[in-house]
């Protein structure tokens, strides 16, 4: 019998546990329990999300938030980022309660406990938060791809084509999505996604893409990092654009949003105009117009 035949005999015997303990069930490694896990779900069944310990795809989380969400266009990245984030901590509540309650100490009577004061302190602060940060560390490990879903995500919902018009590109490439033109000169444009801090990640990315198309994308949170001596630095490397979320665009000051590229274009654009831009560079191989006014 396969492995994901026992899976399917583990859920219908009415399974409760951990990822750990199915993969010791059923015989195979956390890994592969994993990979049959994310099928089940791609499949429609929601059994695999009562698995303590198990996190889905990333690609998954994203088509998890869409529907709780709508349908995720560009200005939707940071509604969308904040679902997988929600949907993230509601998948780690059954494990962590676990963890909490096979821990405590003191004496239980069902679900009422009887535990000196300083001992509990001791339990959380040394043993229970921890974890809790180890599981919070899982969740920052998986933020880039997570982003990068999403982005991807805004793309195979607007007119373009995946595989064709864009794609991901593989490990260790520069950028992390390539936009190609459809039709003439058939030019690539080079996208770097980044998480909530440009720091000096955004601005490594692009110089280490040395193609001449390049643009930037993030769910930057601090506008203080697009201030204008950091902005001039970001246009040094060539780039063409960065696009901000909504609320983070707003709060840039007007003398780093007045700043432009070679071609007098704006520099910093709202991630508004993301999906706009791509669909004009597939068409024309370069992305609309945005001057600045004189």
């Amino acid at each position: 019998m396969s492995a994901k035949a026992r899976i399917s005999d583990a859920f219908d015997d009415g399974f409760k546990g951990s990822i750990e303990e199915l993969s010791e069930r059923i015989g195979v490694a956390k890994s592969t329990t994993r990979k049959h896990l994310n099928s089940l779900l791609r499949k429609g069944s929601e059994l695999p999300l009562a698995v303590a310990g198990f996190v889905p795809d990333a690609s998954l989380l994203v088509d998890m938030a869409e529907k709780k969400i709508g349908r995720i266009g560009s200005p939707d990245i940071m509604a969308a980022n904040l679902a997988t984030k929600e949907i993230v901590d509601e998948i780690a509540k059954p494990e962590l309660k676990r963890v909490f309650t096979d821990g405590l100490p003191g004496k239980r009577d069902g679900e009422m406990l009887s535990v000196d004061v300083s001992q509990l302190f001791d339990y959380v602060a040394d043993d229970f938060l921890p974890h809790v940060t180890e599981t919070d560390n899982g969740f920052v490990s998986m933020v880039g791809r997570l982003n990068e879903e999403i982005v991807l995500k805004v793309l195979r919902n607007s007119e373009l084509e995946d595989g064709t018009d864009f794609q991901r590109t593989g490990q260790n490439s520069v950028g992390d999505i390539i936009v190609s033109q459809r039709f003439g000169q058939r030019a690539n444009l080079y996208v770097e996604v980044k998480s909530y801090h440009a720091r000096e990640r955004l601005l490594r990315g692009l110089q280490d893409i040395m193609h001449p198309q390049k643009v930037g994308i993030g769910f930057f949170r601090d506008e203080k990092e697009f201030n204008k001596s950091r902005t001039q630095t970001l246009i040094n490397t060539g780039a063409e654009a960065i696009y901000l979320p909504m609320d983070t665009y707003g709060r840039v000051s007007d003398d780093a949003l007045q700043m432009t590229t070679g071609k007098q274009n704006f520099f910093y654009r709202p991630a508004d105009m993301f999906v706009e831009d791509m669909i004009s560079f597939v068409r024309t191989g370069s992305i609309m117009e945005f001057k600045a006014k004189r």
